[in-house]
């Protein structure tokens, strides 16, 4: 029937949109990509899997498909967050300034403290006073606000950004550690030792560790 139809549509959608992530999760985007295009035919995570594939485009660096997904998200929901982020980071990268601003001010002018757009405006406006966007960030540990943010900005290959929110929470060892990750990545060994042993000389007392910092191997 054709009620059984779109049930086994929407089923099918939500197991490929699942095998999308365990596959992005190991590193196989090529095969998370056939995933989310797959579960991209399924109404019920179309948007999300438009999204997905935004970001496996963001890690290749191009940043016209990520650019065409994200917009297809979009179309579908316009209140997909995540979409919105990747455009404002395309935006910023491809020298697009008054869109990357645009986005952030409707935003903003919605939901205030959404910290996502309002680092995007630090990174935008290029400013070196970080108060301003450590200002409004105040739960009782702000580190976890700059950790997880951080740590979607390293997912999606940003690690320049991600190095710049593990800063923020420089006097949480876990941000330490995976602070000198990224620049022993990058090359910069001293950098790199430099993260570490200011990392270790910090007390573990109250450090538990993300679920997202568990990674599969």
């Amino acid at each position: 029937s054709r009620r059984q139809r779109q049930m086994c549509i929407r089923d099918r959608g939500e197991a490929n949109y699942l095998y999308g992530l365990c596959n992005m999760a190991l590193g196989n985007n090529t095969d998370a990509k056939d995933g989310f295009s797959v579960a991209s035919y399924s109404t019920s995570v179309r948007s999300t899997a438009y999204e997905k594939l935004a970001e496996m485009y963001l890690i290749d660096h191009n940043w016209s498909k990520a650019e065409h997904y994200a917009l297809k998200s979009l179309e579908f929901n316009q209140l997909n967050l995540t979409a919105q982020h990747v455009l404002m980071i395309i935006y910023r990268k491809t020298n697009r300034p008054e869109k990357g601003k645009a986005v952030i001010s409707s935003l903003l002018e919605e939901f205030p403290l959404f910290h996502v757009a309002r680092f995007e405006k630090y990174l935008l406006d290029g400013s070196t006073d970080k108060k301003e966007f450590e200002s409004l960030i105040r739960n009782e540990l702000p580190f976890e606000t700059y950790m997880e943010l951080a740590e979607w900005y390293e997912t999606v290959g940003c690690n320049e950004e991600a190095l710049s929110l593990f800063s923020f929470a420089e006097n949480y060892p876990i941000a330490g550690y995976k602070k000198a990750w990224l620049l022993h990545k990058s090359g910069d060994e001293a950098g790199s030792m430099i993260a570490l042993e200011k990392a270790n000389a910090q007390s573990p007392e109250a450090v538990f560790p993300f679920l997202s910092l568990i990674h599969i191997s």
